[in-house]
């Protein structure tokens, strides 16, 4: 006997068969990095980081899309999504078989993002914070109610927000003593892979009688305070001298910060290295030789010398080098050449 489907059930499954049909009219294709930076501006700033391409794959036109989408993270649950019915939402038109790549911007407004409460404030501060996340997208019809048209289904893909760590700091370090004419400073920065190179604001501060370095960085006047590319910085003859600017210092503070593209704070700490110390060495008195000016090339010496010619020749045709470990004799006086 063969088995009969209730009229109700084939009217769902046919109502399930037309909203699957419906839904698959614009395939939706979410690239994004992984990982990719907590701030949300960063994402706007960089259209590499997230791309959507839509394709109509039907010979409807769309003259009033949007997309909306939100980010879950495995720990911290929905952390932003967006308000669908907002004004600010973009629109998106596409025509027939018509393919489209759409960055942040083209499918986000920030009136239009929402975030957790108890998230908010630290969003707005520092970003999102470190996870592992999922991007779920829908394509929405605004011209007939929000009717969804696409989406990333059942496969978000997925990505991590990635925080580096302040820089580290190489040398000078732990009150070593050095020369200004060679003075280079050395740190060590790790970004996520596929970062743009990070900027560093380098800053030099003297320390006084009675400060530890921490201290004198966050109330000295700096001597050095610069936003320098690598990390590398060898100090120029040009820059603010040691010497004249603080002379009763007794040690230099430094420290380095790492700054995003807009030279924003970036990652830990607001980008801040720890601070260290190092001290300008006193560059040795030169020892000044005497200058003996003998007479003149095979003249005898003046009144009082009592060594008649030839012994009191002038020396001054031999050169320096062979003369050193000898004893001479100029006029009266026995000099030995060192």
């Amino acid at each position: 006997m063969p088995h009969r489907i209730p009229r109700l059930l084939l009217s769902l499954f046919g109502w399930m068969l037309v909203t699957l049909s419906a839904s698959a009219q614009i395939d939706v294709t979410v690239r994004i990095a992984s990982p990719m930076p907590r701030s949300l501006a960063a994402w706007s700033a960089d259209p590499s980081l997230l791309q959507v391409t839509l394709r109509n794959t039907s010979q409807t036109s769309y003259d009033n899309l949007r997309l909306a989408f939100r980010v879950l993270g495995d720990s911290r649950g929905e952390v932003v999504r967006t308000v669908d019915s907002h004004p600010r939402m973009p629109r998106i038109s596409l025509g027939p078989n018509e393919t489209q790549v759409l960055y942040v911007d083209d499918i986000s407004a920030a009136e239009a993002l929402m975030y957790p409460s108890g998230l908010a404030v630290e969003i707005a501060r520092d970003g999102i914070p470190e996870d592992r996340y999922q991007f779920c997208a829908r394509v929405l019809d605004a011209a007939t109610g929000n009717t969804e048209v696409g989406s990333t289904g059942l496969s978000c893909p997925r990505f991590t927000v990635f925080t580096p760590d302040p820089p580290s700091l190489i040398g000078p370090v732990a009150g070593e003593e050095v020369n200004p004419a060679s003075l280079v400073f050395r740190w060590a920065f790790l970004d996520h892979p596929g970062a743009r190179p990070a900027h560093f604001r380098l800053k030099i501060v003297p320390m006084f009688a009675g400060q530890n370095a921490t201290a004198a960085m966050g109330a000295n006047p700096a001597l050095f305070d610069e936003v320098v590319m690598g990390t590398l910085y060898r100090y120029l003859p040009s820059d603010p001298d040691f010497s004249t600017r603080a002379a009763n210092a007794v040690g230099w503070a430094w420290q380095v910060q790492a700054l995003d593209d807009d030279e924003q704070p970036y990652g830990r700490n607001q980008g801040r290295s720890i601070v260290e110390m190092f001290k300008i060495s006193t560059p040795p008195i030169a020892n000044e030789e005497p200058v003996l000016l003998p007479p003149a090339q095979d003249q005898a010496c003046n009144a009082g010398c009592t060594v008649p010619l030839p012994a009191n020749r002038n020396v001054g045709a031999f050169t320096a080098a062979s003369l050193v470990g000898q004893t001479i004799r100029i006029g009266k006086f026995d000099v030995k050449v060192t």
